[in-house]
């Protein structure tokens, strides 16, 4: 890649797609082509706030950049994707990768066949939180997740697994580093088609386990996460940016002590696309690969079809 910016364009630039739109517009190396979105109004709005042009059409944007954030409904991630990729554009794609395996993997083949940069959207990864507790607690035995949101209006296309529950379960698949032994979960659809409320228990070979909550439907928003392992724990706010951490001294006595990244100013939207944009100047593996997604999006998918089957009985 040469030292020139990198021309980056955003295909849907509603709530979370505008935000990508205004990443890129900020970074000194890229520069902003151009965005697409079926809905002419937003999509000319944003263009004009952001100096940027409008297509209507994302085909016309294929030829004219080197990188594209896919922020469109998941169940045109692959259509949109491949279009980029089988044209030789890098490919940020937002989580879900795709709505089924096959999918996500054709996507993978392509992007290896034309040596391209595939990353997906599992934003937690950047979150400062989580990778404290990647480095404070290398062996877990049991963790436990809540991740609530309030009623909106978005992503009511998809079951809360491929929604909310796919972040949490991205972050214990870097954590626990053992095959899945078995998984048992139960939800139920209340504002929708698809599953609103669920609770999955997975438990792995090595012994570790995890008791992994979502919601849709709360009154308030919440991301906490859990953590322990012989003698120690970790409690995460990966909402808030803090955590507590405590190990066992013995007879009773536990050393504790408190982190805060609240106030640190990260900006794991950000981070992330700069890690892409990193990874394409210089020719190396962005931190959140195909293949773990595909590793992700299997277990989230293996969750929704025993939903589904419970629902069917």
């Amino acid at each position: 890649m040469n030292k020139g910016k990198i021309k980056c364009a955003v295909i849907g630039v509603g709530y979370l797609g505008k935000f990508h739109a205004q990443k890129y517009a900020s970074m000194e190396d890229v520069e902003l082509v151009g965005i697409s979105d079926t809905n002419e109004e937003t999509g000319q709005q944003q263009a004009q706030e952001l100096g940027c042009l409008y297509y209507n059409d994302y085909n016309e944007l294929v030829d004219k950049c080197d990188m594209v954030s896919v922020v469109v409904p998941s169940f045109k991630h692959y259509e949109v994707g491949m279009a980029f990729l089988k044209n030789g554009v890098h490919c940020l794609i937002e989580k879900p990768f795709a709505t089924t395996l096959d999918q996500a993997q054709e996507l993978q083949k392509v992007a290896q066949e034309k040596s391209l940069m595939l990353s997906i959207g599992h934003l937690e990864r950047f979150n400062p939180v989580f990778q404290k507790m990647q480095e404070l607690c290398p062996n877990p035995q049991y963790i436990t997740s809540e991740r609530l949101t309030k009623v909106t209006n978005r992503s009511l296309d998809i079951n809360v697994v491929l929604d909310l529950m796919i972040h949490d379960l991205d972050l214990i698949l870097q954590l626990v580093k053992s095959p899945i032994q078995d998984i048992n979960c139960l939800g139920v659809p209340i504002i929708s088609n698809y599953t609103d409320v669920a609770n999955s228990y997975i438990r792995f070979e090595n012994g570790s386990v995890a008791n992994i909550s979502v919601s849709r439907i709360s009154h308030n928003h919440s991301r906490k996460m859990r953590i322990f392992e012989k003698d120690t724990y970790f409690s995460a706010d990966l909402q808030n940016k803090s955590y507590s951490f405590g190990r066992s001294l013995g007879k009773g006595k536990i050393d504790e002590k408190l982190g805060d990244f609240s106030q640190d100013n990260v900006d794991a939207l950000l981070m992330e696309i700069r890690n892409c944009v990193d990874a394409i100047k210089h020719n190396k593996s962005p931190l959140i690969t195909a293949d773990s997604a595909i590793k992700t999006l299997e277990v989230a998918l293996q969750i929704s079809s025993q939903l589904q089957d419970n629902f069917d009985h």
